[in-house]
């Protein structure tokens, strides 16, 4: 079965912008960003399949080895709160 419905990149976010947003961490911060939205197909527990969306993060470039952070949401009201619905700047999720 193939899983990865589509992959598409929405935003790239430079090292500046990132360590501005996060002035508490911004040592720690060493690369900029590309963030995807993907659709993928998955299942609820009782077997019915559903199309899903997400956002993926990933590093420009890093010479370390790195650890998978997830931030998931539990209920939402709308569609517009979901991860997938990123929006480059403006948004607190960003």
């Amino acid at each position: 079965m193939k899983y990865l419905l589509k992959s598409e990149l929405v935003a790239e976010v430079n090292l500046a912008d990132i360590k501005s947003r996060l002035p508490e961490v911004a040592s720690l911060i060493s690369s900029s960003v590309k963030a995807y939205k993907i659709s993928y197909k998955t299942q609820f527990p009782g077997g019915n399949p559903i199309n899903a969306s997400g956002l993926v993060i990933v590093p420009d470039q890093s010479s370390k080895n790195l650890t998978l952070l997830g931030f998931l949401h539990g209920t939402i009201t709308t569609q517009d709160e979901a991860p997938s619905a990123y929006l480059p700047a403006g948004n607190m999720e960003a």
